[in-house]
């Protein structure tokens, strides 16, 4: 039972790791295709900040909508269907001619998959599965993020070097169809029960606010919260800007 239990931990830790890696390693990446948007499409800098910026705040509106879903359906369904739309916007990414296609695409389709397969959904997913480990468990899926900017920003910019930016929509949204979504549909189980085992016990968590009403009024979670904003403020604006800064002309 022991051997089973820590199987399965050790595949779903596995499984978060593999979704944030593909989430944030596709949400990001549009840094990538900045300034060839800019050169082939004639929009502004400004346009296409907007753009990036409208994603962010749609990513943060769209999160308590997946945690509702989540507690409806469980993280598996959201969570591989969510990759589903992320990847399948970034196929039709390839094909936009238009500002406002641009716009409601990254801006709020992407946002909307990202919000139930980033951060959020993959920690609940995790917390299901590891009550004694799941710090550590925890620690090692996030790196998921950091290994979606090691690997896909360096690729997406080959693509679009080699391919040009349509095609390195396509490409991507491929990986993200034919890789990841797999692994999250196949791979991962909602909770030990799905499967006929149990949990590795209980984690103490006394005094950790329950309710929305209650986090509102926690200082721990304003702290973590702040920490979030500011985290997603720095990688944001570099990422976004970075490739484009430079050579931008209006």
């Amino acid at each position: 039972m022991t051997t089973t239990l820590q199987h399965w931990q050790g595949r779903i830790t596995a499984v978060a790791f593999t979704s944030l890696t593909g989430a944030f390693g596709l949400n990001l990446a549009i840094g990538q295709f900045i300034a060839p948007l800019m050169d082939s499409l004639a929009w502004s800098l400004a346009a296409t900040s907007t753009v990036v910026a409208v994603n962010t705040l749609a990513w943060g509106l769209f999160q308590p909508l997946a945690g509702r879903l989540i507690d409806r359906i469980g993280p598996r369904q959201v969570m591989a269907g969510s990759a589903s739309l992320m990847g399948l916007s970034y196929v039709t990414l390839a094909t936009v001619t238009e500002y406002w296609q641009f716009l409601i695409l990254f801006g709020v389709v992407v946002a909307a998959g990202f919000a139930g397969c980033s951060s959020m959904p993959s920690s609940v997913l995790v917390a299901r599965w590891h009550n004694k480990s799941r710090p550590r468990a925890l620690a090692v899926s996030s790196m998921g993020i950091n290994a979606g900017q090691l690997l896909l920003l360096p690729l997406a910019g080959v693509f679009v070097t080699m391919l040009g930016w349509r095609a390195a929509f396509l490409a991507l949204g491929t990986i993200m169809l034919a890789l990841v979504v797999p692994v999250l549909w196949f791979g991962a189980r909602n909770s030990p029960s799905d499967v006929g085992i149990r949990s590795d016990g209980t984690l103490e968590q006394a005094g950790v606010p329950t309710t929305l009403r209650d986090a509102l009024s926690d200082r721990q979670f304003w702290t973590i919260s702040l920490s979030f904003a500011g985290c997603g403020y720095s990688l944001y604006v570099h990422h976004a800007h970075a490739e484009a800064c430079p050579g931008a002309q209006r």
